[in-house]
């Protein structure tokens, strides 16, 4: 009998074995269980390691695409003293800048410190509280260095501004381009004023004979011709200097300037009011057709022939 329930207690340990349950003589369903659990924590930590290194990866290529030419020196310097670049439009350029690279807003304020100078580094390194977000840095330079311009006194150094003997060709355009632009001056004036300041003699005249309709173009199709030619500038300046000398020992004076096309004397072809005039005989400007004297020339000549001809036959 009681071996009948001493085997009876054992397949009921047996079962339950078999079944899992947690008991002290069935550790061996414990360490399957943990088993599982830590199949499940692995699988976990390996989708949070994955998704690092993804998010990681996509970082980098950012940087990569976004690193290209964005180099803070892609921001102009900024100094008080000089009058091409406001304050207010060199901030612009930086939030343009930062636009096209994806520059953040702590990046923005690297970039503003390391291009201040001369006058604006030393302000910056003045400055007790640098405690401040992009937004506060641009009002407070804006505050820092207003822009007070006088427009006569920028009107009066656009008209000094002439074209320097050791001065590029493209260095004297952009310096009074700005001028210009910033006295809002237009079309043929604007013209004008980049003509008046290039030296006197061949370049000027060239540069008024071209009746260019903008600056971009007197610069584009003539200006821009000089630069290729910067070791000879010198040697053109002093001739067109000789020039002018011998021109006002002679008594040459700018009323003696004759127009080819209405053939007036005190302006030049390209000021002229009256219709252009071109013979379509000798191809010429300054005349029409009938005046053309190859035209005259002609008649008289079939005249004396036909004379000739008739006195022949009397």
């Amino acid at each position: 009998m009681r071996r009948m329930r001493r085997m009876q207690s054992r397949t009921q340990i047996r079962g339950r074995n078999q079944i899992g349950f947690h008991t002290p003589e069935n550790p061996g369903t414990i360490e399957e269980n943990s088993v599982g659990d830590g199949n499940t924590a692995g699988e976990e930590m390996g989708a949070r390691i994955q998704a690092l290194e993804s998010l990681m990866k996509s970082l980098s290529e950012r940087q990569q695409t976004s690193g290209i030419n964005s180099s803070p020196h892609c921001i102009p310097e900024f100094e008080p003293e000089t009058m091409n670049l406001s304050v207010s439009k060199w901030i612009r350029k930086i939030e343009q800048i930062s636009e096209l690279y994806g520059w953040n807003n702590n990046y923005k304020i690297y970039v503003m410190q390391i291009r201040l100078k001369v006058l604006a580094k030393l302000w910056f390194e003045n400055l007790n509280n640098y405690s401040k977000t992009w937004d506060e840095w641009k009002i407070f330079l804006v505050q820092s260095f207003p822009e007070h311009q006088d427009f006569a006194e920028t009107l009066k150094r656009l008209v000094n501004r002439k074209n320097l003997p050791d001065e590029s060709m493209a260095r004297y355009y952009y310096d009074k381009k700005v001028l210009i632009d910033a006295c809002k001056i237009t079309g043929r004036d604007a013209v004008s004023c980049i003509i008046d300041g290039l030296p006197n003699g061949g370049t000027q005249i060239g540069a008024r004979a071209g009746n260019f309709l903008t600056c971009e173009d007197l610069f584009g199709h003539y200006l821009s011709t000089f630069n290729d030619v910067s070791e000879h500038q010198t040697k053109i300046r002093k001739i067109e200097g000789r020039s002018i000398t011998f021109l006002r020992e002679t008594g040459y004076q700018e009323k003696d300037i004759a127009c080819f096309n209405c053939n007036k004397k005190g302006h030049y072809a390209n000021q002229c009011k009256e219709p252009a005039k071109r013979c379509n005989k000798c191809k010429r400007w300054g005349h029409q057709t009938h005046e053309c004297s190859k035209v005259a020339d002609a008649s008289r000549g079939r005249v004396q022939r036909s004379v000739a001809e008739l006195k022949a036959l009397t």
